[in-house]
This record gives C-alpha cells, structure tokens and sequence, in this order.
C-alpha cells in the first residue's frame, strides 16, 4: 500500500474568455505546443487510435541544463480525449523516470455563464522511495509548469481568430545529388553542424540527451534539436527576437529519383519548414515574413551547397 505522504495532488486554474470547445481544440492539438509552452521541444504522435494518443514529448529543462545534467528529458505519454467537449484530456506518463513511480493528470474545460471557460490542468504523482517531503521539487515542478501552460493557452485562446494571424511560417526545398541515407547521416551529424551552415559557426554544440543536442551562444542556451527519426531533426530555438515569441523548424530529408534517359540519377530532397509565434501585426508581420522567408531560404541553398 502507499503511503498517503507519497501521493501528490495537485490542481491549478485560471479563467479563459473563450468557448470551452475552442479551448480544448487548442490543447488538443500537439502541433501547437512548441509554440505555446515554452519548454516543450517537440511532439511525435506514435500512435493514434480513436480517443487515444500515444505521444512522444522532448522537454528542454533549464534547471538540469544549470545543475550540468542532460537539458533535455524525453518521455511518452498516453492521453484520453473524451468525447464530450466539457470533458478532460486525461493523460499518464507510460514510464515515470525515478523517483516517480506514477505521473499523470487532466485537463478540464467547464463552462461558465458569460460563456467562457474554467480551464483547470490537475496532476497526480506518486513517488516510489520515501515521502514527498524528501523530494520537494516535484511540487515545485509541477506548479510552475501547469501555471506556465495555464497562462499560454488562455493567452493564445483569447486570440480567437487572431491566433492564425499570430502564426508565421515559411518553407523551402532543394534537391541534389547523392544518397538520402549519406545525407540522413549528416543531418544527425552534430559535428558537422557549423561546417554546413556557417552561422553556427560561434555556437557551441553539446550533446543534451538521447537523439538530442543544445546549441549555446556565450554560454547561454540558443536552440535545441532533436532527432525523432532518421531523415528528420527538428529545431527549437530559445533565444528569439523581441517580435517573435517563439520558433520552431524541422529539416526532412528522402530521396528524390528520377530519370534521366536510361540512367538513373539518385538525387535528395531536403525540405525545411519553420513555423513562429509573434505578437506583430500589420507592416510589422509582414517585416517578420519576409525575413523569415528570406532567412529560411538562405539556410536550404547553404545545405544544397554543402551536398548535405
């Protein structure tokens, strides 16, 4: 039996001047939270059933990367979305690392007479040695992280239809050449890294986890990127300029044969897709675009340059 000063309850809230069902949409879709959270690096959805997700989370995690361990933690999930729109997601973490023995939770979306909605993220945690008072971070973790999402999603629900507005994104592709395993190879190449793209060239690059990386400019951490597969390294940066809140990308690359006469020729395709969340509006925005475009475009053709 457990004792009862091993079990964590923990339940947090805020108001959202938004519809219940808005809000839960927003949660719901894991395509939004690099942009929102601010620590959460990538989601991959492993499996997907009716109702049920399986999902793949990477975390940049400041406080390990100051004490000198991995910044990056990574674990799986497994979430419930109810069908009733009031209802919760419900979620637990498939294999709590130590001294976890159980994590999981829920988001609630209540209603509310003026129409908006009481958005309530509770947690529930069960540590497997000891009591919680010898391990009094994971209280302290778990609030600052749930008010931290609570105060992302109320302020991006609240948008409404201003929150594709809020969204830049910007794309490119090349194709070249050679093998897509060789050029696969060389995207998870941290090494490599500053030798590609020039830009990097003052950052330091250090390994932050599995199938993970933590870029540094003057000691201060500037991005992250992770490997979910081979072919695919997805960039989350944490130094952003002021007009720009957040910003993610992720390189691809696959293969990309054709024909030429009788012989054919083995050529790659490498794809970069970049995504931002800004407040800028107007002439503003557009400024961000077209740098972002600009930006994205230079990035391709020194990596088509590079043959990588």
């Amino acid at each position: 039996m457990t004792a009862p000063d091993a079990v964590l309850h923990l339940e947090r809230e805020t108001v959202v001047h938004a519809a219940p069902n808005a809000v839960r949409r927003l949660v719901a879709d894991v395509s939004w939270w690099p942009l929102l959270f601010s620590a959460t690096v990538h989601v991959e959805v492993l499996e997907r059933r009716t109702g049920t997700d399986r999902l793949r989370i990477w975390a940049f995690d400041e406080n390990a990367h100051r004490a000198g361990r991995p910044a990056v933690r990574t674990w799986t999930t497994t979430r419930r979305l109810l069908p009733d729109t009031g209802t919760a997601i419900v979620f637990a973490q498939d294999a709590p690392q130590a001294p976890l023995a159980a994590m999981g939770g829920e988001w609630r979306f209540e209603p509310r007479e003026d129409g908006g909605c009481r958005l309530v993220l509770a947690h529930h945690a069960r540590v497997s040695e000891g009591t919680l008072a010898d391990h009094p971070w994971i209280a302290a973790m778990v609030t600052r992280t749930a008010d931290a999402q609570l105060a992302a999603v109320k302020a991006a629900a609240e948008l409404g239809r201003g929150l594709d507005e809020a969204v830049v994104t910007a794309g490119r592709a090349a194709r070249f050449r050679g093998r897509a395993a060789e050029a696969a190879e060389a995207l998870a190449d941290a090494d490599r890294w500053p030798l590609l793209l020039p830009q990097l060239a003052g950052l330091r690059v250090g390994a932050a986890g599995p199938h993970a990386w933590l870029l540094e400019r003057s000691g201060r951490p500037f991005a992250v990127c992770v490997a979910p597969v081979v072919g695919r390294l997805v960039v989350k940066q944490l130094a952003v300029s002021r007009s720009c809140t957040a910003l993610t990308g992720e390189w691809t690359v696959r293969p990309a044969t054709d024909l030429a006469g009788s012989e054919p020729v083995e050529e790659v395709l490498v794809t970069l897709r970049r995504r931002g969340l800004t407040a800028a509006r107007g002439a503003a925005r557009r400024r961000l675009l077209t740098a972002l475009t600009r930006d994205t475009a230079r990035l391709v053709r020194q990596r088509e340059t590079a043959g990588v």
